[in-house]
């Protein structure tokens, strides 16, 4: 009864030591007798095939590192006293890979019957399962397609699959942004209609955009934003490119009905940055762009007279005329004003 007494005694206070041990910004437990946080550990990873052993040592360094406690790589000169080292041999076998894990704390094994880095990394994966019963849920959750033991054990969290469905969110920016720029799933017709893949309760992947005054948006989405697709507007325009919420942002293309067209790059629907500009008369413009001509550009006209220098507010500021022999004119813009 005595010695029983002292038994509960004693893990009573291991549990209470466990406990006062960990901190709010810890998301991986401490090994139990890891108590001391000044310890270093380190890992000595071995394998039968020289060209796998970067790869395995990097990937076993990591996968440790993340699941049970912080390693680094032996150094040179080794260590003066034999403490926290985790031992991982990488063995291929025929048409099977075994990874084994030893340490004063830990000891399993991993098998595998991939080809490559999908075999170093199964088993490895494997055997830290095995290993480290604690932390199955957590690997389960990062690599559950990886692990068959994952279903078996029913540890992998359960994630929502792609359905073809409609959504709505509101037409109108100021009240999209005041509703947290939310996906509904009712809606009426004065609403954006969506009709694609959905996941995870918003668009993710291919859809299309229906919107009150005409204009229908086709393309890719993620997490519920515009990423890249085509945007037809009623009047006949249309832009193919990139995005960033419900404008154009980055590289793409804008068409106007009139044949007018506009290349490069845009920063919330306006053209800014570097592009080109080509009008229906034969004339275009290379440069740069903030909303219009703005910085260094050259304009080209159909006959091939060229406008070189600085554009302000689409406008020529500071620059020279060029006729198509490459003759420079003496009349030039400074200043916005022809001399």
């Amino acid at each position: 009864m005595k010695s029983n007494t002292i038994l509960k005694l004693y893990w009573i206070f291991i549990i209470i030591f466990a406990f006062s041990s960990c901190t709010k910004s810890s998301n991986i437990q401490e090994i139990s007798d890891n108590e001391n946080k000044d310890l270093k550990c380190y890992l000595v990873a071995r394998t039968n095939t020289k060209s796998d052993s970067n790869f395995f040592e990097n990937l076993t360094r990591s996968v440790i590192s993340k699941y049970v406690v912080k390693v680094d790589s032996m150094p040179t000169a080794g260590i003066s006293e034999k403490k926290c080292i985790y031992e991982v041999t990488l063995e291929k076998r025929n048409l099977e890979t075994f990874v084994t894990i030893n340490s004063k704390d830990i000891n399993g094994y991993g098998v595998s019957q991939l080809k490559g880095n999908d075999a170093i990394q199964q088993s490895l994966l494997k055997a830290l399962y095995n290993s480290v019963e604690e932390k199955r849920g957590i690997i389960c959750n990062d690599f559950g397609d990886l692990l068959d033991e994952c279903a078996k054990d029913n540890l992998i969290a359960s994630r929502e699959k792609t359905v073809i469905g409609v959504m709505y969110r509101e037409a109108n920016i100021t009240r999209w942004i005041r509703s947290g720029k939310k996906w509904f799933h009712q809606g009426n017709k004065l609403m954006i209609k969506f009709e694609g893949e959905i996941r995870n309760g918003v668009p993710n992947g291919f859809g299309k955009e229906s919107m009150p005054n005409g204009e229908i948006f086709e393309g890719s989405y993620v997490d519920g934003f515009r990423k890249e697709g085509t945007h037809d507007f009623p009047s006949g325009d249309f832009y193919v490119g990139k995005f960033k919420d419900r404008l154009p942002n980055g590289y793409g293309t804008l068409i106007f009905k009139n044949g007018r067209k506009y290349v490069g790059n845009f920063v919330d629907g306006s053209f800014s940055g570097q592009g080109s500009i080509f009008l229906r008369n034969g004339t275009n413009y290379i440069g740069e762009f903030k909303g219009n001509y703005h910085g260094k550009g050259t304009m080209t006209t159909r006959e091939g007279t060229k406008f070189i220098g600085t554009w302000k507010n689409g406008k020529p500021w500071n620059v020279d005329i060029h006729e198509t022999n490459g003759q420079k004119f003496l009349n030039m813009y400074v200043n916005g004003v022809m001399q």
